[in-house]
């Protein structure tokens, strides 16, 4: 645990309590929500990115790997969002943008342990969402959906948008000379057709921004 997250340490099961008193001295919310866990697991790679130390990369391999087996639906793909303190999945709907971070966490983590594992599960977190989350229709991605991928909501938040094609513009970009180079490839393609489409949807043309 970083210096940070101290408090919101569950010291008998495990990662990070959501919500704690002004005080710090109470646990509120003893819920474990995904990104949160995300969030610990990225100091883990961030550490290890800075000192190279052996020791520093196998306890960020073992931080991402342990929050992937406990938030991973293994039937529908993704990622469930919540947990009980007994680590139970008591939230069964998914969201790219709570969840988005493990792609980037996945690609430090290859770069830096130089295991083609963590490449090729950051492309399966990329091909699940262009798979099943992608609206076939208007294109994009909802900000919510059930657990079989089914939208939740009918709405798209332009961070779930922006986010997803960051990470298909980073799989081409880390992934083309891996020996995986056409399946980065496919991600060019894929990125350049959903930047006009960002930018022909959400562009407000009268007043500037998005």
């Amino acid at each position: 645990m970083s210096f940070i997250t101290q408090s919101y340490e569950d010291s008998e099961k495990g990662g990070l309590y959501h919500e704690i008193s002004e005080d710090f001295s109470c646990v509120i919310d003893s819920d474990k929500h995904v990104d949160d866990q995300f969030n610990e697991a990225r100091i883990s790679v961030i550490g290890a990115m800075i000192s190279h130390d052996p020791e520093s990369i196998a306890e960020a391999e073992k931080a991402v790997d342990t929050v992937m087996e406990r938030y991973q639906d293994k039937t529908h793909g993704g990622y469930f969002l919540k947990a009980d303190r007994e680590w139970r999945i008591i939230d069964t709907h998914k969201s790219l943008k709570a969840t988005d971070g493990i792609f980037g966490i996945l690609m430090h983590l290859y770069e830096v342990s130089k295991k083609d594992a963590y490449l090729l599960k950051a492309f399966d977190f990329l091909d699940v969402a262009v798979t099943k989350a992608w609206d076939a229709v208007q294109g994009g991605f909802f900000s919510l959906y059930h657990e079989t991928w089914a939208p939740a909501v009918a709405t798209k938040d332009l961070a779930s948008q922006t986010g997803m094609l960051q990470h298909m513009n980073g799989a081409w970009k880390d992934g083309v000379d891996s020996p995986y180079g056409a399946r980065a490839a496919y991600y060019r393609k894929r990125a350049e057709d959903f930047a006009d489409l960002i930018l022909d949807k959400t562009q407000d043309r009268s007043r500037g921004g998005f």
